[in-house]
């Protein structure tokens, strides 16, 4: 079963299977296409190149490399040189590429794919070629999702989250750029504490009213469409149950930004610790994590409150324990 943890990584060893396999370059085709199996299968997020060398047999010195350089950097340089070769010569539509992108489930090697067939149009998408349901839902719910959720509107969710959630014992948070006290999201991103008796069945039912769509269901997280009303646009939610000891440094990765994450991971190397979305691993002796205070104390920076978190953030400032 794939695992959504390491998606945009194996997403882009796909996309640099398909190109070798359209250059007929078809042995780095099948090793990228291999790889791209591997991680998306793999069950726990990957930090470094050497992680995934290490721990997934069939990753080599040359695919770890290409992990290196996706998570220090969020580009793949030969995939981006591929990419402008193939567009070049296949002569592509940057305005179709792009717009087919914008619908949720088709990502830009569905897109060539789509534009390979002959298809121009998202009319063309809906009545012609082969969709997913979620590439349908992404169609039909196309000009509510793409849409910034003012945090007037965010708050609004939080409040009706916290009706349906809060009176039956749950602890939950809206992370990402909401925790973050930014003027917009891009989509509701939920964590919710596991219990003994509460399973991811449980959550939808309770929140049925407000989730019309569902683009992908699991044990442990739903990714769907939460509206309020039809007064309101309806938005991308990502559901995530976590258990209670991991809760903490959950709490702490999707609350991110993305940079503040990387600043908090090196900083976890440099002291030969790991951390993950769900762990920091190698803790010193007597150590555990209650809070995420705790993590930054034993990471020793000083804490940082969610909403200086920002994507601007370049430093953290270390203290001596």
């Amino acid at each position: 079963m794939e695992s959504f943890l390491n998606k945009d990584l194996s997403d882009k060893l796909n996309e640099l299977a398909t190109l070798n396999e359209s250059i007929n370059q078809h042995y780095k085709a099948k090793a990228f296409k291999n790889a791209s199996d591997l991680i998306a299968n793999y069950p726990t997020k990957i930090l470094t190149g050497k992680e995934a060398r290490e721990n997934i047999k069939g990753i080599g010195k040359s695919i770890s490399e290409i992990i290196d350089e996706y998570i220090l950097t969020g580009k793949i340089d030969r995939l981006d040189h591929l990419k402008s070769d193939n567009q070049s010569k296949i002569n592509f539509d940057p305005l179709v590429i792009d717009l087919f992108t914008t619908i949720y489930g088709i990502g830009p090697v569905a897109a060539e794919k789509f534009y390979l067939q002959g298809f121009r149009t998202i009319e063309d998408l809906w009545f012609k070629a082969e969709l997913t349901e979620s590439q349908k839902s992404g169609i039909l719910w196309k000009d509510h999702i793409n849409l910034r959720i003012p945090r007037a509107e965010m708050d609004i969710i939080n409040k009706y989250l916290k009706a349906y959630l809060t009176p039956n014992n749950i602890k939950w948070t809206i992370a990402g750029s909401y925790r973050r006290e930014e003027e917009s999201s891009g989509d509701v991103d939920v964590l919710i504490e596991k219990l003994p008796n509460l399973n991811m069945e449980d959550i939808l039912y309770l929140l049925k009213d407000i989730l019309p769509v569902t683009l992908s269901k699991g044990v442990t997280k739903f990714m769907g469409i939460i509206r309020i009303n039809d007064s309101f646009n309806g938005h991308r939610i990502d559901i995530r149950l976590i258990e209670p000891e991991n809760y903490p440094v959950a709490l702490l990765y999707f609350t991110g930004s993305k940079e503040f994450n990387i600043l908090i991971r090196k900083r976890a190397l440099d002291l030969n610790m790991s951390l993950n979305e769900y762990k920091l691993t190698n803790l010193p002796l007597n150590e555990t994590i209650n809070s995420e205070e705790d993590i930054f104390r034993i990471l020793k920076i000083s804490y940082v409150p969610p909403n200086k978190r920002k994507s601007t953030k370049n430093y953290l400032e270390l203290i001596e324990i």
